[in-house]
């Protein structure tokens, strides 16, 4: 309070251009020119660093916050690459090994009839020792869109530093799957799939491993990348939809039930009162049942008469 007091005198003096003694109540009641220019040179100042202020905040939002989220994601990444730009996939397994590879032209497969038909945007071949054997088969193009989309977007939960001779206790010694595959720009990467881990939520792997590297980072990724690589050789083959006509008499028409004779119909429709019965009906019987009751008491009951006493 006493500092507001001592400036609220300050700006009393100056308004009234007076010496202190010489007019102590002189306040002219507001700001002169030179005030109130001061202050509108300091709002000006003002005005313009909030607009800088404000259109800083919205680049970092908008454009600088978002860029660093990106750079971290592809920081965990195990490969950064365009699935466009992919020219061959060669994946190896237990059970099969084949070269994945685009076609210039989609190949249309056609129901037997004509009218349904999948379209191939890829063919694979089988491998043996590195070197392709037999002829090259439409893949189904699901399960390649897949495979490219697990790749390009396994990011690592987190990394492990193993030594070389550590890698069997992820079952990286010996990979469930191998996958090689090449770029347009002439780069080429390699993943090494093994076992799962404890939590049973993430898969072991090594992405572009070192040759005779004393210690190998092995990666936490997501289990997509293990399901995208679970199929068989007859998975990958690409197949043609059935007929139409088929699919929707499976689907419209029920299926056929046997004809029965018309006696046998009969005789089964008339049974079908009995499960409900009518009151009217039910009487019927009763009476017919209940009528021959009083003659045959009045039968019986003649017999049964005493004979008058004769006279002599």
């Amino acid at each position: 309070m006493p500092y507001i007091l001592e400036q609220f005198v300050v700006i009393r003096r100056r308004e009234a251009a007076l010496p202190p003694a010489a007019n102590p109540s002189g306040y002219s009641g507001g700001l002169r020119a030179e005030e109130k220019m001061k202050l509108k040179r300091s709002t000006q100042v003002l005005i313009p660093l909030a607009i800088v202020l404000a259109g800083g905040l919205w680049l970092y939002d908008t454009v600088i916050a978002p860029q660093q989220e990106e750079r971290q994601a592809q920081q965990k990444r195990a490969f950064v690459f365009d699935e466009e730009r992919v020219t061959s996939i060669e994946i190896t397994t237990a059970d099969y090994a084949i070269a994945l590879t685009p076609l210039a032209e989609p190949v249309e497969l056609r129901s037997p009839d004509g009218e349904e038909f999948t379209v191939a945007n890829w063919e694979f071949t089988p491998l043996k020792d590195g070197e392709p054997e037999g002829n090259a088969t439409p893949a189904t193009d699901a399960y390649v869109t897949f495979l490219l989309s697990a790749l390009a977007n396994a990011e690592a939960e987190r990394s492990i530093s193993v030594k070389t001779e550590e890698t069997a206790q992820y079952g990286l010694e010996t990979p469930v799957a191998t996958v090689n595959f090449s770029l347009e720009n002439g780069e080429t990467h390699r993943l090494l799939v093994g076992e799962r881990d404890f939590t049973d939520n993430f898969v072991y792997a090594i992405a572009d491993p070192t040759e005779d590297a004393a210690e190998l980072t092995v990666l936490l990724l997501p289990t997509n990348l293990e399901n995208a690589l679970d199929r068989t050789l007859e998975d990958w083959k690409a197949e043609p939809p059935p007929n139409s006509s088929e699919g929707e008499e499976g689907q419209l028409e029920p299926p056929p039930t046997p004809e029965t004779p018309e006696g046998e119909v009969e005789s089964e429709a008339t049974p079908t009162p009995e499960a409900t019965p009518n009151p009217d009906a039910a009487d019927e019987p009763v009476e017919a049942e209940t009528a021959p009751e009083p003659e045959a008491t009045e039968t019986e009951t003649e017999p049964e008469a005493t004979p008058e006493p004769e006279t002599p």
